[in-house]
């Protein structure tokens, strides 16, 4: 008598889950980027880790959502840590006048 598995199998082609989290995080990395740009950074690659990941089993609509939204967000973010550096970097003299005075007594 032969047994039939009853387990789901992990790669299921309806399964959304890697399209939606990469969606997700995509949408997070570009809020972070008013905040946080490396962590933006972050969440954007991981979100096209997911994305790409999510295409290997079935590419779905979350998926690509995912990867435009993590593209979008790393590109954002990259753009915002440069001019914040470039920012620091030209106004440096006036930011270090500003330290000083916060800690004056």
């Amino acid at each position: 008598m032969e047994k039939k598995s009853t387990v789901k199998s992990n790669t299921n082609s309806s399964d959304n889950s890697f399209g939606l989290a990469s969606a997700i995080l995509g949408i997070m990395s570009i809020i972070f980027a008013t905040s946080d740009s490396v962590g933006g950074i972050i969440l954007a690659i991981i979100a096209l880790v997911f994305a790409n990941k999510q295409n290997s089993v079935s590419e779905t609509k979350w998926s690509r959502y995912g990867k435009i939204l993590g593209v979008l967000g790393l590109i954002l973010n990259i753009i915002l840590l440069i001019t914040a550096i470039i920012f620091i970097v030209q106004n440096y003299d006036k930011i270090s006048q500003i330290g000083g005075i916060l800690n004056a007594p």
